[in-house]
């Protein structure tokens, strides 16, 4: 009991001195989410309009290149203009610096499930949450058990 008594006590005397602090902290970050989150969004646009230009910049050159090399296998242009004109064919590049920063592209390898049912179970995980609930409510489940824990 006394222990006990001693904690609540350290804990008391701990949050008259972090609770002021955390308040004012909790107020400069309600202050400043706005704007932060409208950077964020701003960021967004753009780099979704970077990324369009540069796919569309892509799908020109493609389709310039495929217009090329239909050409030269006509016979209508000679393999060395070829070259020349595949050389000045507009491309965006990984990296692009400019007077306010640098851009990047990168490949960022993703995920995204198919089909559920072929997943194996080593990949599913349990709601323990829920299973603590219901098991502990009664119902039965297989593989967990309700049980009593003695603690002081």
């Amino acid at each position: 009991a006394f222990l006990k008594k001693l904690g609540k006590d350290i804990k008391a005397e701990k949050e008259k001195a972090t609770k002021p602090i955390n308040e004012a902290l909790t107020t400069i970050r309600i202050w400043w989410a706005p704007l932060e989150f409208a950077v964020k969004a701003k960021e967004g646009i753009v780099d979704t309009l970077l990324l369009n230009y540069k796919h569309e910049v892509e799908a020109e050159a493609r389709k310039k290149e495929a217009q090329i090399t239909a050409r030269v296998d006509k016979g209508t242009m000679l393999l060395e203009t070829a070259e020349r004109k595949l050389d000045s064919l507009e491309r965006v590049e990984k990296t692009t610096h400019t007077a306010i920063g640098d851009v990047q592209f990168r490949q960022v390898p993703k995920m995204r499930i198919l089909d559920e049912n072929l997943i194996p179970d080593k990949y599913w995980v349990i709601d323990l949450v829920s299973l603590r609930r219901d098991v502990v409510a009664g119902i039965v489940v297989p593989g967990a058990e309700k049980y009593y824990e003695e603690t002081v």
